[in-house]
């Protein structure tokens, strides 16, 4: 009877621990997402976005690396923020961190992340050149999510335990991943939005240098673009334009 009772204890503090650690993961993404919205500079660079998740994943250090090329073409990745526990020593300012070439000790790595897999285990069982590189760092066991942008391996984000040989489970992998596709989704969303730009920058240099009076206006009339030649044939003495309206402008002129 008795360990009956104690089996039944144990089973629903296990329950407990669990519904717990869920908690604390889905607030982490939920805080995530919010500083996604509010963002708007390099977000890899931004140790903030992290910072929630690497409490929640009880990391030693929380850390997102950007993947770029080097002159001959060869894939590079270098870190850009960190999230590091106060008892923990940053490596945020470790030049071996920055322009790490794949093609050495981390080819593993980049041929599974490319293909969206995880890295996970306990760093004794990592292959000897990745392991000198990650004790060096008091590394014990890790996570690492691949960051894919369009489907492009665009950097990953990390998780470190430098205190105890500890895997993270199946839940925590997952939610973690849903942390890392937000953070991807961002990366796309920016990268179009720049994209976007660019093209708008193109289209105003085209209708800047037309031969004829030309001019772009947003739906509210407001000026988006407009030709030297729109200056001169309607005798504007002020260049500046740029989202004034057409009928301040122009008040005597319809728009075509």
């Amino acid at each position: 009877h008795w360990v009956a009772v104690e089996r039944d204890i144990t089973e629903r503090k296990r329950a407990e621990e669990a519904l717990a650690k869920r908690e604390r993961y889905l607030a982490a993404l939920v805080e995530v997402q919010r500083r996604l919205l509010a963002e708007t500079g390099a977000v890899l660079c931004d140790a903030s976005i992290i910072e929630p998740l690497g409490r929640a994943a009880e990391a030693s250090r929380a850390y997102m690396f950007e993947n770029h090329l080097d002159e001959k073409g060869d894939l590079l990745a270098s870190q850009r923020s960190e999230w590091c526990h106060p008892s923990i020593r940053p490596e945020m300012d470790n030049s071996a961190l920055q322009n790490v070439s794949y093609l050495g000790s981390f080819s593993r790595w980049a041929q599974m992340m490319a293909r969206g897999e995880i890295i996970c285990g306990l760093v004794a069982d990592f292959p000897e050149s990745e392991r000198v590189v990650l004790a060096a760092q008091g590394i014990v066991s890790l996570l690492v999510l691949p960051l894919l942008v369009n489907g492009r391996f665009a950097g990953f984000i990390g998780f470190d335990n430098c205190v105890e040989a500890k895997l993270w489970d199946p839940l925590e992998v997952d939610l973690l991943q849903a942390a890392a596709s937000a953070i991807a989704l961002f990366l796309e969303r920016q990268q179009a939005e720049e994209a976007l730009e660019q093209e708008r920058q193109q289209l105003r240099q085209i209708i800047t240098h037309a031969p004829v009076a030309m001019a772009m206006l947003d739906r509210e009339l407001r000026y988006l673009a407009y030709s030297n030649q729109w200056l001169i044939n309607y005798h504007l003495s002020n260049p500046d334009l740029i989202g004034r309206s057409h009928c301040e402008v122009i008040p005597d002129l319809k728009p075509e």
